[in-house]
């Protein structure tokens, strides 16, 4: 989205048999990324989620994770932006920070996918867009 330059990458096979879109990007001040799993490529998003960090030199100042497919409607992992913000952008727990993001997911059954399926996504999904926004910040 928008015009700021980075690199896009979409509809790339998961070993989860999903697809996923990265799409690392630097802005000003800062670098984001968003990462979705659908059932086939070029179909909806079943699970996902959009990670924005302000980078200052060597460490993300704040963070901003969003999931969608997790929760009745789209929700902040604000326990999760806590731990992520103030950290050093060479080696952030991403597995950490995945897993406190989706601790308070409610997702359900729906006719694409399974409650159960999309909580475990969820965490993956969340680290692959931190590394990703991250790879941003060397590019």
């Amino acid at each position: 989205p928008g015009s700021q330059a980075g690199r896009r990458r979409t509809g790339r096979r998961r070993e989860d048999g999903g697809t996923g879109a990265a799409s690392p990007r630097r802005g000003r001040g800062g670098v984001w990324a968003v990462e979705e799993v659908g059932g086939r490529q070029g179909s909806f998003a079943l699970a996902g989620t959009g990670v924005a960090l302000p980078v200052d030199g060597e460490s993300s100042t704040r963070a901003t994770i969003a999931l969608f497919g997790l929760a009745p409607t789209a929700i902040r992992a604000r326990t999760a932006e806590a731990l992520l913000a103030g950290t050093s952008v060479a080696s952030p727990d991403v597995t950490r920070v995945g897993n406190a993001a989706t601790a308070d997911a409610q997702p359900s059954d729906a006719i694409h996918a399974t409650a159960e399926y999309r909580g475990s996504v969820g965490a993956p999904l969340v680290g692959r867009a931190i590394a990703h926004a991250l790879a941003a910040t060397r590019a």
